[in-house]
């Protein structure tokens, strides 16, 4: 897909909401926490998804958006997803995963997710997928 000047700046403008952002790698949460912050979101990590899961069990309307990683010890993405849709059915969710093999994207849109992303990401394929979960794109 080929962006002209005008949709890259539409798509990486970001906005205002709650995202939540879900990976066992605390580099990669790091990293996608700033680009997010960077892009006007309010974000919160977690690095479990158990405890991920726990705080969203507490607040199901707290967030606007879920980011999570496939592949996490405990609770996979797929299970997560699975337990956030129960628990409030339409929310938008980005599957992010490294592993081509394990998982692809008709998998990952079946599953309910708005997008699904690979592993490693850049500013504007992080800013592009959250803006289309929203219905922005």
């Amino acid at each position: 897909m080929t962006l002209d000047k005008n949709s890259k700046e539409t798509a990486l403008l970001g906005g205002r909401e709650k995202i939540l952002v879900v990976d066992d790698d605390e580099t990669i949460i790091i990293l996608e926490k700033i680009m997010l912050e960077k892009l006007g979101y309010q974000v919160t990590v977690y690095a479990n998804s158990v405890d991920a899961l726990a705080f969203f069990e507490n607040e199901p309307d707290y967030f606007d958006l879920v980011i999570t990683d496939q592949a996490m010890p405990d609770l996979t993405g797929e299970e997560l997803i699975k337990k956030i849709i129960t628990l409030r059915p339409g929310m938008p969710i980005i599957l992010n995963s490294g592993y081509s093999a394990e998982f692809t994207r008709e998998k990952a849109l079946a599953l309910g997710v708005a997008e699904f992303i690979r592993k490693p990401l850049n500013m504007e394929q992080l800013a592009m997928a959250v803006r289309r979960s929203f219905g922005n794109m």
